[in-house]
């Protein structure tokens, strides 16, 4: 649909602002009796750029890359021009940095299997800790 990345964007930032945002548990934290321990009142503002803005960007410019064509290899032999080029290299370039991205993501998720800390890439980076809580 036309508006899916607005739309998930906009569910994923009312569940942020009610749940972490607020001090509030998410359902998932509150079945495994645990809770953010944040260091600094930043780090919720750094953790919510991280988790919905960002995934919200970086989806529209993978969405306008796709649709205007730029990471296509025969287009380069069609018209070769500097502009043509320069598209190219940046589609390319993003798609390295998505790459990078997937496989930090699954050493993240190695690391946690061994060392039971920081979910995921977002929490390590921040330096944001999970806390067991006493469910009684």
């Amino acid at each position: 649909s036309k508006y899916q990345h607005e739309i998930k964007c906009i569910l994923d930032f009312i569940y942020y602002r009610f749940t972490i945002m607020s001090d509030v548990n998410t359902p998932g934290n509150t079945l495994q009796n645990l809770q953010y321990k944040f260091s600094h009142k930043s780090q919720k503002i750094w953790l919510m750029l991280l988790t919905v803005i960002m995934p919200y960007v970086s989806s529209k410019i993978q969405d306008y890359i796709i649709y205007h064509n730029w990471s296509d290899p025969r287009k380069l032999l069609i018209s070769a021009s500097s502009l043509d080029k320069m598209k190219f290299a940046l589609a390319k370039a993003f798609n390295w940095m998505l790459n990078i991205l997937k496989v930090a993501t699954l050493v993240n998720f190695i690391a946690f299997m061994i060392t039971q800390r920081s979910r995921n890439i977002q929490e390590r980076f921040l330096g944001i800790s999970l806390e067991r809580i006493d469910p009684t």
